[in-house]
């Protein structure tokens, strides 16, 4: 039985660990944009074609909420799972 989960380093960030010990950063974020289309932003329904792409989900975010500040606020991240 593995036991992955999410632990803070002493330098504020996270690693994902398994078993405690440290097997990547947690929580890929990139942002883009979207051609030729326009979504509502996720956080003021706002109109925008930015996007935040973070572990394989696309949050649509306009200007001012396209940061990792409100990306972290909404995004609700797994924070342990066993696996065997």
């Amino acid at each position: 039985m593995n036991y992955h989960t999410a632990l803070q380093r002493k330098d504020g960030k996270w690693d994902f660990t398994t078993n405690g010990h440290p097997t990547g950063y947690c929580h890929r974020l990139r942002f883009g944009k979207m051609a030729g289309k326009q979504v509502e932003c996720k956080i003021c329904k706002e109109w925008t074609q930015i996007y935040a792409e973070l572990d394989c989900s696309l949050i649509p975010l306009c200007d001012k909420h396209a940061n990792r500040e409100f990306v972290d606020q909404i995004y609700n991240a797994p924070t342990e799972m066993w696996t065997s």
